[in-house]
């Protein structure tokens, strides 16, 4: 699946489709929310006989992460390098080549993460005043300002 959305997204890039770019970006967060809904591993950490799922899961969500810091880097470069530093990956994360550093398995197995700062953290106006408006409607409340980015359906 990331390897088909790669495809789509260096060819919108190329093309300088940065919409249709960052939609096969979009369809990786989608399947990665869907992915992670799917294993709970929240569910897998109360268990621990189910420890080497949950290495799994959590191997799987970060390798993910890893290849999305690349793909956002050239449209939201200084949050594709705050998730390249909360990974731990080191280096420069504008260093990183599609489709060469995209490749599944880039993370090494025992790699440090760290909490940071969220990457896209919620705004809240204080003025009361519409920020987001499409066609002269405020749109602003159309879409929750503190929804997670991996919920439940």
């Amino acid at each position: 699946m990331i390897a088909g959305a790669v495809e789509r997204y260096d060819e919108h890039l190329l093309a300088v489709r940065l919409t249709a770019g960052l939609a096969a970006v979009w369809d990786i967060v989608s399947r990665a929310n869907q992915y992670l809904v799917e294993k709970e591993p929240w569910q897998l950490a109360k268990d621990p006989a189910r420890g080497d799922e949950l290495a799994g899961v959590l191997y799987a969500a970060a390798e993910t992460l890893r290849i999305l810091a690349i793909l956002i880097q050239p449209i939201m470069p200084g949050a594709a390098q705050r998730l390249w530093d909360q990974l731990g990956v080191g280096g420069a994360v504008e260093a990183r080549r599609v489709p060469v550093d995209v490749a599944w398995g880039g993370l090494k197995p025992g790699t440090v993460t760290s909490k940071g700062e969220a990457l896209f953290p919620a705004w809240k106006p204080t003025d009361g005043t519409p920020r987001a408006c499409v066609r002269g409607r405020d749109v602003s409340t159309d879409v929750s300002r503190e929804a997670p980015l991996f919920t439940r359906s």
